[in-house]
C-alpha cells in the first residue's frame, strides 16, 4: 500500500515538473521571438496637428510646427500653442530645451519665441524682393542657413548666425534652379539641384552627391552627422556616407518623405499613399525590413530613437517605435 501511494505521488511530481517544463519554454521561445522581432510598433495616438505640417520630438514633448506657428504636447496633454513670428518654410530641429525652424527660436520651458529678424527677407513691393524658400539649422542651433527666390533676382543659399540672424556668407547662387531641401551640418551644408552639392560654411566645394534626382524634397542627417539621406521625390531615398560623401543605397519607391533615426540605425520612407515602410541602415546599405502601416493623407515623417511621428490632413499621429 505504502509502495503504491509513494509511487503515484512521484508520477504526479513528475506530471507538474514536466508541466512547469513545457511552460517555461513556451515563455521561453515567445520571450525569444519578442527579442528577435526586428520591428516594434506600439498604439497610435492621433491629435489635431493644428495646422501643422510636420513634428519634432524634444524628450517626452511632441511638438507640431507649420509654416506659421507651433503647438506643444506633453504626453497626452497639449500645453501650449505659439504664433511663429514669420513665416517659417522648413523643417524643425531641436537642441536642448529649444525647438528651431524658419527664423524662429522656441523656448519649450517659457514657450516663447524669439525671432531672428535679421534672417528675414526684407519685403519688397510689386514682388520685387526674395522670397524664402527653405530654412536650416545646426544641430547645436550656431547656424542658420535660408534658400530664396526672387521674381528680379538670382536664387541663393546664405549663412546667418543663430544668435542674432546677420547674415555671414552667401554660400551658393543661381539664376536658375532654387534649392527647396537643405540641410545644415557643424561645418557644411548641402543642397538639392539636379545632383546634390555640397559645400563648407564659406560657400567653398566640399563635394557632389553622385545622386541624380528631380526634385529633392528633404535631406535630414544622423546626430554624430555620418549618415545622410535625401529624398528625391516620388523616386527614390539616397543612403550617403558622409565620410568620402559617397552614395551607399538607393531605395526605390514612390516617396513622399523620409526620416533617419537619430542613431542612424534606421530609416523609415512614407509613401505618397501615406505607406509607411522601415529599412535598417548601415554601411551594408538600407535593408527593408517591412510595411508598418498606411495613414491616409500623411505628407511628413520623424523619426526618434524609440518612436515616429506623421502628420497629414490635419491630423498628428504618434507611435512608439523600435527597431533592431
Amino acid at each position: 500500500m505504502i509502495g503504491r501511494l509513494g509511487a503515484l505521488a512521484i508520477a504526479v511530481a513528475l506530471t507538474a515538473c514536466t508541466h512547469e517544463t513545457a511552460s517555461e519554454q513556451t515563455m521561453a521561445e515567445a520571450t525569444s521571438e519578442t527579442e528577435t522581432k526586428p520591428v516594434e510598433l506600439g498604439p497610435w495616438t492621433t491629435r489635431s496637428a493644428e495646422g501643422g505640417g510636420s513634428a519634432v520630438f524634444a524628450g517626452d514633448r511632441t511638438i507640431a510646427v507649420g509654416r506659421g506657428h507651433a503647438v506643444i504636447w506633453q504626453g497626452d496633454q497639449r500645453v501650449a500653442s505659439v504664433a511663429a513670428g514669420a513665416a517659417s518654410p522648413g523643417r524643425a530641429r531641436v537642441f536642448g530645451e529649444h525647438v528651431v525652424w524658419g527664423p524662429n527660436v522656441l523656448a519649450l520651458d517659457t514657450h516663447t519665441i524669439e525671432l531672428r529678424a535679421a534672417a528675414v527677407p526684407e519685403p519688397m513691393p510689386m514682388n520685387l524682393g526674395a522670397v524664402a524658400q527653405a530654412y536650416a539649422w545646426s544641430g547645436e542651433g550656431a547656424w542658420l542657413a535660408r534658400s530664396t527666390s526672387g521674381s528680379k533676382s538670382d536664387g541663393e543659399v546664405t549663412l546667418h548666425r543663430g544668435s542674432t540672424g546677420e547674415r555671414v556668407a552667401s554660400l551658393h547662387r543661381s539664376s536658375g534652379h532654387v534649392p527647396e531641401a537643405i540641410w545644415l551640418g557643424s561645418g557644411w551644408l548641402v543642397f538639392g539641384l539636379d545632383r546634390p552639392q555640397v559645400v563648407d560654411l564659406e560657400g567653398k566645394p566640399i563635394a557632389t552627391i553622385e545622386l541624380a534626382g528631380v526634385t529633392f524634397s528633404r535631406f535630414e542627417a544622423s546626430r554624430d552627422e555620418r549618415w545622410l539621406i535625401a529624398v528625391d521625390l516620388n523616386r527614390a531615398i539616397g543612403l550617403i556616407d558622409t565620410k568620402d560623401w559617397t552614395l551607399v543605397d538607393r531605395w526605390v519607391g514612390p516617396w513622399a518623405d523620409a526620416s533617419i533615426a537619430p542613431s542612424g540605425h534606421a530609416v523609415v520612407g512614407l509613401e505618397l499613399g501615406g505607406t509607411l515602410r522601415v529599412a535598417r541602415a548601415s554601411a551594408a546599405g538600407l535593408e527593408e525590413l517591412e510595411t508598418i502601416t498606411t495613414i491616409e493623407r500623411a505628407n511628413t515623417v520623424q523619426l526618434s530613437d524609440d518612436a515616429i511621428a506623421v502628420v497629414g490632413g490635419g491630423e498628428l499621429h504618434q507611435a512608439a517605435l523600435r527597431v533592431r
